[in-house]
Parts: structure tokens; sequence; C-alpha cells
């Protein structure tokens, strides 16, 4: 016959092994992503928001791709940021083989994860004025 503390302790392996493979509903909704452009002066948004000149960060939610431009007067550069399966998610998939309840990682945010998390954008040249 087992004991109480027996009893809870298989309880409490069985509950820790189902629920820690499904750790992308614990992850963060939001990731920090860092731009820079070649050019100080200019303007940095971030899904049409103005988030920065020259060098700037964001947070921005996981779960989406957003486009990222740089311009200063008419020159202009554009980057898409993806979204990818996290290591978080990967982890999540992989434990649905043993376990069934880390499926529901997939609806967490951390499921995603944001690349690059870092974007360079180069302006083109300014041109000069025809004579």
């Amino acid at each position: 016959m087992r004991s109480d503390k027996g009893r809870w302790a298989g309880v409490l392996a069985a509950v820790m092994c189902a629920l820690l493979p499904g750790c992308s509903l614990f992850a963060s909704s939001m990731q920090v992503v860092n731009v820079t452009t070649n050019e100080p002066a200019a303007e940095i948004l971030i899904d049409g928001g103005f988030v920065g000149r020259g060098t700037a960060s964001a947070n921005l939610h996981r779960d989406r791709d957003h486009v990222v431009m740089a311009r200063l007067d008419d020159r202009v550069s554009t980057f898409t940021i993806d979204k990818e399966i996290s290591t978080t998610g990967i982890l999540d998939l992989v434990g649905c083989f043993f376990f069934i309840v880390p499926i529901i990682g997939i609806v967490g945010d951390g499921f995603w994860d944001l690349h690059p998390q870092s974007v360079v954008l180069v302006l083109p040249p300014a041109q000069r004025p025809a004579q």
C-alpha cells in the first residue's frame, strides 16, 4: 500500500511531465528587435509607427510579421521581420509525441520567434542634382 506522500509525489510528477513541455504558453508574447541604419538622421518606422532615428529598439508581438522601414528625404529601405517556430514551440511539438497536453502550447505567442532579432537597413546614396 502506497503512502499519501508517495501518491502525491506520483501525481505531481505526472502533472509536471505533462505540463512542462507546454512552455510556449509561459513565454513572453513580446520580443525585442533592434534596428540600425547607415544614416543617423534616418527615421525608423515599424509597421508604420515611428520608433526612433538612426538606431532603435522595439518590443514587437511574436505572433505576426513586421515591416521595418528607414527613410531620409526621398531615400527608403525596407525589410520584413518574419515569425518562425521558436525553440519552445519545437519542444512543445516534440512533447506531443509523449504527452498530449503540450499541444496547447501552439496557441501561445511564445510558440513563435521573430527572425532576425537585429536588422541593419542601408539607405541608397543621395542623388546629386543634375547639372
